[in-house]
């Protein structure tokens, strides 16, 4: 699309649900000409494109947001009041992990697996986790990751274990990978003085 036929349609409201790679050139397009723009996770592949839709966003003084709908499942929610009602007492190990099956023919398509098209497992399967940990136990100050890749399958990574250290200093662990021989878990583990919630 080009930005004449964006102005003659009107469009206040899009939604980019492209493969990964091409929501920034997408999102950049509609921001520039004034549309609110939702797009599918990941948001953008690297930092650069993060900081620069916002910015325009906001120059524009239009809305840019990325889908994270597993905020609302309702085991988020449960864990989120628990959280508020501090039920566990004071958190402070919060382990995560992602074991999932992706075989070769899912990564068949021509760009998943690839780094400037797809990511990799972070930016695709554990984005959500990673952002469940942000969204409810706060920002992270520092952190370290291991990464692995299977060059059989894809050129991203597919094993990845990070450990966070969030402002408030609980500790993260996460672990993920789409090796697996079958789509075992997602889950969270979170541990308190009082008590666990997994």
């Amino acid at each position: 699309f080009n930005s004449k036929e964006l102005k003659k349609n009107s469009i206040e409201f899009a939604i980019v649900s492209t493969p990964s790679g091409s929501h920034y050139n997408y999102a950049l397009k509609l921001i520039e000409n004034s549309i609110n723009v939702l797009i599918e996770k990941p948001f953008v592949l690297n930092l650069f494109e993060a900081k620069n839709l916002i910015k325009k966003s906001k120059l524009k003084k239009i809305k840019c947001w990325v889908v994270f709908q597993n905020r609302y499942n309702l085991a988020i929610k449960k864990l989120i009041q628990v959280v508020k009602k501090k039920i566990l007492g004071k958190i402070f190990l919060i382990d995560c992990s992602l074991i999932w099956k992706r075989d070769k023919k899912y990564y068949n398509s021509p760009w998943r697996g690839k780094f400037k098209s797809d990511g990799g497992v972070l930016s695709n399967q554990a984005i959500h986790l990673i952002d469940a940990v942000v969204f409810i136990f706060g920002k992270i100050k520092k952190f370290n990751s291991i990464l692995e890749f299977n060059k059989k399958k894809l050129e991203a990574e597919d094993l990845a274990i990070l450990n966070f250290v969030h402002e408030n200093k609980i500790l993260t662990s996460l672990k993920a990978t789409t090796r697996a021989d079958s789509n075992y878990r997602s889950a969270m583990d979170v541990i308190g003085e009082k008590g666990r919630v997994l």
